[in-house]
């Protein structure tokens, strides 16, 4: 299923690329919403037309990493074993945070690599601040990695 995702995210930007050297121009904003919708659709369209993954793959994956949500409910019962003990909000939380830290550290060195003193502050800002909050969540974030 992977490799349609990636000849069908290939095959929209080759076109968008041929079509500019055609001397057609197309807004960038367009070719972003443009891609990133057909390829959705072709992913979902071939998860819908594919065969599903065998279920003993997915027992084996349930078994090793013990995802959490309610999309695992099936796989969980059909193994017999305990739900993961993570959360889903949290981890939410963790990737906002690493989100906004890796975002503020690259605004904010680009920010001062032209000499934008007061907006490089802000974002250096974020970028410390989401930092200290998600260092202080990942040792409950990883806490069931400790015991294993």
């Amino acid at each position: 299923m992977a490799h349609q995702r990636v000849v069908s995210s290939f095959v929209v930007a080759f076109s968008f690329f041929f079509a500019g050297k055609q001397g057609i121009v197309v807004a960038a904003p367009i070719v972003l919403l443009s891609t990133i919708g057909i390829t959705t659709a072709v992913w979902v369209l071939t998860a819908l037309v594919t065969a599903p993954t065998d279920r003993a793959v997915l027992h084996s994956f349930y078994a090793k990493v013990r995802p959490a949500g309610p999309g695992w409910r099936a796989v969980r019962a059909e193994t017999g074993l305990p739900p993961s003990g993570d959360s889903l909000p949290q981890a939410f939380l963790g990737w906002t945070l690493g989100v906004m830290m890796v975002y503020g550290a690259l605004f904010g060195t680009g920010s001062l690599l032209y000499g934008r003193i007061g907006i490089a502050v802000f974002w250096l800002a974020v970028c410390a601040v989401s930092a200290t909050f998600l260092v202080r969540l990942l040792p409950e974030l990883w806490r069931d990695q400790r015991a294993t």
